[in-house]
């Protein structure tokens, strides 16, 4: 459904992304490793429309993305969390996620302005699916605190729940486990699975904590310098000898 080819983004003389094509079916889970500094988030920006390619073409299904507006990307059907929790964090849990529904409800302005009962009736469906996201996610019990009051493990999961009620066909996750500790990246690792295997998402995660790619991941693409130096199962790159030597020859960190 995603299918960026040869496509590289260049910062004057640098190539942050070096001529890279990959491709994420519906219903699989892959993930995007490298050192610090490889292009992954990059190549995350180039596909939400923040960094236009300057060669290649990025796809999902038969559509190209190159240069479309990143809301538009979003409703095509591609979300995202961030490295860096990008949550509304002095609006409440349930606000959040209201916020991201706009996109499956419309009314007018003027609708909104008298308080018509159409707008009162969409109004009070996107509460239902808030709460019903919140609900799946474990986070219902927390819909009225404010997301800045979560503990920065549930805010992990507001931001992919944010993401989810945008109703993507491609989940892209950047280091959805950075800053967790072993449990709460254990009941992750389980939450990102359960999204895939009920939504049939196709889902590319970013991340350092190999345990986490090498237990979910069924292809794991890995770049250097914006390169794609390899690609295939964990076993694969487990063994590669040039991904450990791009993480700077320590093969326990590759092997998790």
């Amino acid at each position: 459904m995603l299918e960026l080819r040869n496509v590289s983004i260049i910062f004057g003389g640098l190539r942050a992304v070096d001529q890279l094509s990959i491709s994420v079916r519906a219903g699989e889970l892959n993930g995007l490793i490298g050192p610090n500094g490889a292009g992954k988030t990059t190549v995350f920006n180039a596909i939400t429309g923040v960094y236009v390619p300057n060669e290649g073409e990025i796809f999902l299904g038969g559509t190209i993305l190159n240069k479309m507006p990143t809301h538009i990307i979003c409703r095509k059907g591609i979300a995202r969390t961030f490295q860096n929790l990008r949550l509304f964090k002095n609006l409440t849990v349930l606000d959040n996620v209201k916020i991201a529904l706009d996109r499956n409800y419309r009314y007018s302005l003027l609708d909104a302005f008298l308080r018509t009962p159409k707008c009162r009736r969409i109004e009070r469906e996107i509460e239902a699916r808030a709460y019903s996201i919140l609900d799946e996610h474990g986070l219902v019990s927390h819909a009225k605190s404010l997301a800045k009051n979560l503990p920065y493990g549930l805010q992990k999961h507001l931001e992919i729940a944010r993401a989810m009620a945008t109703s993507p066909k491609i989940l892209l996750l950047d280091e959805p486990a950075a800053g967790l500790n072993d449990a709460e990246t254990e009941s992750l690792m389980k939450k990102i699975h359960n999204l895939r295997d009920e939504y049939k998402l196709g889902i590319l995660l970013i991340e350092h904590d190999m345990k986490l790619v090498m237990g979910i991941c069924e292809t794991i693409t890995v770049l250097d310098y914006g390169k794609k130096i390899a690609e295939g199962t964990a076993t694969e790159i487990q063994n590669n000898p040039r991904v450990i030597e791009a993480y700077l020859g320590d093969e326990k960190e590759v092997k998790g």
